[in-house]
């Protein structure tokens, strides 16, 4: 773990080297699936390679030794480079489309393995964030209103965003809802969900055991409806 931060640093003090490591890996991952898919290791295709210049090679020099170096300078003109051109014309219209399939299956897999570790952090944080969702609601004794009731919702965690359910037993005419002390605040506001059931979210800020949550409703009606409150974790 202690390796994994340090890294992490690393590279978002370094954002450069992050990216031509990654550049690196995936240009090693495509030839080496272009090596695999021609069914040869490396140390095949470099003996293939070198196997073909040395008996350029090898040819010029015996020509050149036996028949002088004009000789050689003809044969090459005349044999050598258009062997070579056909060669570069055969191995682009064969390699070409092998470098193409390499790229796409490097690509491919890249995205699988991405994938597949976002998968395995995503699991081991829910592993790890195993403390459920508590609340403790508190009534104020004191409202602005007599026709309004006001609530302190107390987090056992952080959470966000957070989504309040209010389940009544009789109709009330507005719910509100806010994090204290905050100044800005992203939520969706409070909707009818059900009927006597209100529902609202916010987003921002956090709503953490350090910042609770004020809660307030109005109603028409003689007697205060009861209500519950439930918070649910949005995933």
């Amino acid at each position: 773990m202690g390796n994994n931060i340090l890294d992490a640093q690393k590279w978002g003090a370094y954002p450069s080297g992050m990216w031509l490591r990654h550049l690196w890996h995936f240009f090693g991952a495509c030839t080496d699936t272009f090596i695999h898919s021609l069914g040869s290791t490396w140390l095949g295709f470099a003996v293939n390679v070198f196997f073909a210049v040395g008996t350029t090679a090898i040819t010029l020099y015996l020509v050149r030794r036996k028949h002088g170096r004009e000789a050689m300078i003809m044969h090459w003109k005349e044999e050598v480079s258009i062997a070579l051109k056909v060669g570069l014309v055969c191995a682009a219209i064969l390699y070409i489309p092998i470098i193409f399939y390499s790229v796409g299956k490097a690509v491919y897999e890249d995205h699988e393995s991405l994938v597949t570790v976002s998968d395995g952090q995503r699991a081991a944080i829910r592993r790890i964030n195993v403390v459920p969702l508590a609340p403790v609601l508190l009534e104020l004794p004191l409202s602005r209103s007599d026709k309004q009731k006001s609530f302190i919702f107390l987090a056992n965690k952080t959470t966000a965003p957070a989504v309040i359910v209010v389940s009544c037993d009789g109709p009330i005419s507005q719910l509100q809802g806010s994090i204290l002390n905050s100044r800005v605040m992203m939520a969706r506001q409070s909707y009818l969900a059900a009927p006597n059931v209100w529902m609202f979210e916010i987003d921002a800020p956090p709503w953490t055991p350090s910042d609770p949550m004020l809660i307030t409703y109005t109603y028409s009606t003689a007697a205060a409806p009861k209500c519950s409150f439930e918070a649910r974790e949005q995933k």
